[in-house]
């Protein structure tokens, strides 16, 4: 999968997650955002929301269930889940 499609799906999973939340704590999809970690701005909730979010997205598009979070390595501080940016990488490669 290409870093534009990954970007693509994870923005697009962050615009629902944000609408979902009727624009209380909105999260910017640009790369450098911080999720997760030391001055994250998702709380577990909305963190778990933009994973499910992806993981739907991917499937929509691809017709493939992809887990992406399979063990507690993939939630510390430096983690794919970091930065958008880091989930976009994170994305890309899990599919290949």
């Amino acid at each position: 999968m290409s870093a534009k499609f990954a970007l693509e799906i994870v923005q697009a999973a962050i615009s629902e997650v944000n609408e979902q939340n009727d624009g209380e704590q909105a999260i910017d999809a640009a790369l450098e955002t911080v999720l997760l970690g030391p001055g994250g701005v998702a709380d577990s909730l909305i963190l778990v929301n933009i994973v499910v979010a992806v993981e739907q997205k991917l499937e929509a598009r691809t017709g493939t269930y992809v887990t992406l979070i399979e063990d507690d390595t993939v939630l510390g501080d430096d983690g794919p889940l970091r930065t958008i940016g880091s989930l976009v990488e994170f994305v890309a490669g899990k599919m290949g």
